[in-house]
């Protein structure tokens, strides 16, 4: 190819015309060197595909996706221990194991404290930001059985209750409204693991405080005046 391009340059440049069958020669050949060196390097049309193109592509719906969704899958443990059995965990259990959303599995656990405010239940994965209502916790082992980290809720025995854990896809229908948000207010503070005694102690002294102050009357007073035999 060389030596015929060679010599058809010195022809042209001795002013010798080439003929019109040695000329069709040459433009044969250099189309199909092109032809070979596009191929080689891949080019469009070119033959030398990579192995890696010549891989099967994984559906992305049928790899990629439900790796994905087991990754966002969470486990809701319940406690069944002693206290929170009296409590009633198995009807807590039940409630979870019917409301629980595509994805997200209900089991039993041991203790998850307090147990004075049961059923207890730990959701997980825990979240970037503790939910409203809850109270986030690292992996703790107890009793021999290894428990991740998540997000204890205590009192979980009617769905309203259940309405906390939608941050983990439970959906439960009547659970907002101003009830919903005192709920979640009470939660929120930690005053439902406070006896029921104590809080009424306390909450009727916050009220007595004000109404003191402004209108000069104390309220255990005018309760005990109302209350004594005449």
């Amino acid at each position: 190819l060389l030596s015929r391009s060679a010599s058809y340059t010195m022809a042209c440049s001795a002013g010798a015309a080439p003929t019109r069958q040695g000329g069709s020669t040459l433009l044969a050949v250099v189309g199909i060197v092109l032809l070979v060196v596009s191929a080689f390097f891949g080019g469009p049309g070119g033959c030398f595909v990579s192995s890696r193109s010549l891989r099967p592509r994984r559906r992305l719906d049928q790899t990629v996706l439900p790796r994905r969704a087991e990754q966002q899958q969470g486990v809701v443990y319940v406690c069944t221990a002693s206290a929170c059995k009296a409590d009633g965990a198995e009807g807590c259990l039940k409630m979870l194991q019917k409301l629980a959303p595509k994805g997200v599995q209900v089991k039993e656990t041991g203790c998850l404290g307090p147990c004075s405010s049961g059923p207890n239940v730990l959701a997980t994965p825990r979240p970037a930001s503790d939910p409203m209502g809850g109270k986030g916790r690292d992996a703790r082992s107890v009793g021999g059985v290894q428990q991740p980290a998540g997000v204890c809720f205590t009192g979980i025995k009617s769905e309203e209750d259940a309405a906390l854990l939608e941050p983990w896809g439970f959906k439960v229908e009547g659970a907002g409204g101003p009830l919903g948000a005192l709920r979640l207010l009470v939660r929120s503070t930690g005053a439902d693991r406070v006896p029921w005694p104590i809080l009424l102690y306390v909450g009727f002294n916050v009220l007595r405080l004000p109404i003191n102050v402004i209108f000069h009357v104390d309220l255990l007073q005018v309760i005990s005046q109302a209350v004594r035999p005449s």
